[in-house]
C-alpha cells in the first residue's frame, strides 16, 4: 500500500509516525509549504499515486488533504493532537478558540475516514489504574 504522509513540521511525533508507517508501507512524505499554490500542486501530483493520505494534525494541511482525498477517491486518516481538539480560554489554547480553526478541525474530523488521537499525557507506571497515590 502506498501512503502519502502530509505534515507541516517534522516534529518528533511525525518522525515516529513516518518510521512506523515505513516499516509496513511504501511512504511518500509531503511537507506543506507556506506557499499555498506550491502545496496544492504537490497534492495534485502526488495524491493520484497513493492509496491513502495520512495527515498529522487538523490544520489547513488537513483541509487540503481531505479535499484531494475526496477528489481522487482516496482514504484519509488524520492524527489529532491536543491543540486540534482543545478550547482552553484560561490559557488561550486550542483550535476551537477561533471560529475558522474550529471550522477547519470540525470539517477534517467529519470528512476523514479515520480520526486518530494522540495520547497527550504520560501516566506513571505505578498509577496505571488511575488510583491516587498515597
Amino acid at each position: 500500500m502506498k501512503v502519502l504522509l502530509v505534515y507541516r513540521n517534522l516534529s518528533s511525533s511525525v518522525k515516529n509516525g513516518l518510521y512506523c508507517l515505513s516499516n509496513r508501507f511504501q511512504v511518500f512524505s509531503l511537507q506543506v509549504s507556506k506557499n499555498l499554490l506550491k502545496t496544492v500542486m504537490r497534492l495534485l501530483v502526488r495524491t493520484p499515486k497513493v492509496d491513502l493520505i495520512f495527515v498529522w494534525f487538523a490544520g489547513y494541511q488537513a483541509v487540503l488533504s481531505v479535499l484531494f482525498a475526496k477528489l481522487f477517491q482516496k482514504k484519509m486518516v488524520v492524527v489529532a493532537g491536543g491543540y486540534d481538539t482543545a478550547n482552553e480560554p484560561a490559557i488561550g489554547y486550542g483550535a476551537f478558540r477561533t471560529w475558522y480553526r474550529a471550522a477547519m478541525s470540525t470539517f477534517v474530523f467529519k470528512k476523514a475516514d479515520l480520526d486518530m488521537f494522540r495520547r497527550q499525557t504520560k501516566v506513571p507506571q505505578d498509577n496505571v489504574n488511575g488510583e491516587d497515590q498515597k
